[in-house]
């Protein structure tokens, strides 16, 4: 990872600094090596080191003084980091305008991610001479991505509440048109690339207002956000460039592809930033079993795979849901009162609709022979791990 990225990713940090459930799983943290002795949680160590190091900014030997430069970026980041105030209070305080007071605190924020990069990044970090990380990847790529499905707008609407008292703060309103989104991906390399555009959008905005919408369309699910920004707007984004940094990093990993559409340089209009994922398209897994925390069970194991889940605890009903469901693949219990497994089984091998799903049968007993002679595609022992669930699913032909 470069400096340039890191800059970009400890802004994401510096904006959480008082999360400590964003901290705790933000790439800059996980990636931080932490002393074996710490007793404490990860996300109170990386905000104790930050706000040790902003104590670093103190000008030696020098009165303190709103008015002398050389105090500045110290009584920047102290009182917006360790005192909390908004930046509208801070250039209040400082007696300096908002568009000053932004070039400042740009400047003192790259101040002091280039001493942690120095001091306690650039080792874990920074790629070695030939290109490539110690896995053999290089920037981004060191970090590995565990994708689940996610709904795009609920993530969203999680970053909001994250976010919310900061845009109180700056006295900016959103607009929402928020639709549900499927799609599977990394929540947290997701929600740090949404953070990222919200402190870009906060940034440049000169309307007090943003708008956000998801929306899906064939294949596509995508966030965009439209921002008001006035004449200024150019020298704004050289100055947040490393927020968008991280983004344009990043959104290979989910697969991503993000737009940019600006107005002309030093002209008032409109900014467009919309980042574009994969739809999640969602097989069907229909669960017939007559016990309920069984159902809740294989819910449960699926919840964060790309799978649809219909329980099913009245195995009369199987033939007929599935043929109303016409799922992708049959989990399907054997020991079940009135109708049991075998004869469900029979019933859709001989139904031209179904007989082509994949039954897994799942049973306490050794009955593998019994159920691929009879068409099963697959045969699960109970108790059944949630590996071994997933494995028999990936491993067939659908």
């Amino acid at each position: 990872m470069d400096r340039t990225v890191f800059n970009g990713l400890f802004k994401d940090l510096m904006a959480h600094i008082f999360d400590f459930a964003a901290l705790e799983t933000h790439p800059l943290a996980v990636a931080l090596e932490i002393p074996p002795d710490y007793k404490l949680s990860r996300g109170h160590y990386i905000q104790q080191l930050i706000l040790d190091e902003i104590e670093q900014f103190i000008p030696a030997g020098k009165e303190p003084s709103i008015e002398a430069i050389e105090w500045r970026p110290y009584l920047i980041l102290h009182q917006r980091y360790t005192e909390g105030m908004s930046s509208q209070e801070l250039a209040d305080y400082l007696a300096i305008s908002k568009r000053q007071m932004r070039r400042d605190h740009s400047k003192a924020l790259q101040a002091l991610a280039g001493r942690l990069w120095d001091q306690k990044f650039q080792k874990s970090l920074a790629a070695p001479e030939d290109g490539t990380t110690d896995s053999g990847r290089e920037g981004s790529q060191a970090f590995e991505t565990h994708p689940e499905l996610l709904d795009l707008a609920e993530v969203l609407q999680g970053v909001i509440r994250i976010l919310q008292r900061h845009l109180d703060s700056e006295g900016v309103a959103l607009k929402l048109d928020l639709n549900n989104c499927p799609v599977l991906t990394d929540r947290i390399i997701l929600r740090q690339i949404l953070i990222s555009m919200f402190n870009y959008a906060l940034h440049i905005q000169s309307d007090q207002q943003i708008d956000i919408c998801t929306q899906t369309q064939a294949e596509q699910a995508w966030v965009e956000f439209t921002i008001g920004v006035d004449q200024h707007w150019s020298t704004w984004d050289e100055e947040q460039e490393d927020w968008l940094s991280s983004v344009r990093l990043w959104g290979p990993r989910l697969n991503a592809e993000f737009q940019e559409i600006y107005p002309q340089r030093a002209q008032p209009g409109t900014v467009r930033l919309i980042f574009k994922l994969s739809v999640a398209n969602q097989p069907t897994i229909l669960v017939i079993d007559d016990q309920q925390p069984t159902l809740r069970m294989y819910q449960r194991y699926l919840s964060r795979s790309n799978y649809k889940v219909v329980g099913l605890d009245d195995p009369k009903q199987a033939v007929v849901l599935a043929q109303q469901v016409h799922p992708d693949v049959i989990l399907l219990d054997v020991m079940m009162p009135q109708v049991d497994g075998w004869e469900i089984l029979q019933a859709l091998q001989l139904d031209e609709q179904l007989n082509q799903i994949p039954v897994i049968i799942c049973s306490a007993w050794e009955s593998a022979d019994l159920a691929k002679s009879l068409g099963a595609a697959e045969f699960l022992k109970k108790p059944i791990t949630q590996e071994r669930l997933l494995a028999a699913i990936q491993d067939l032909e659908w």
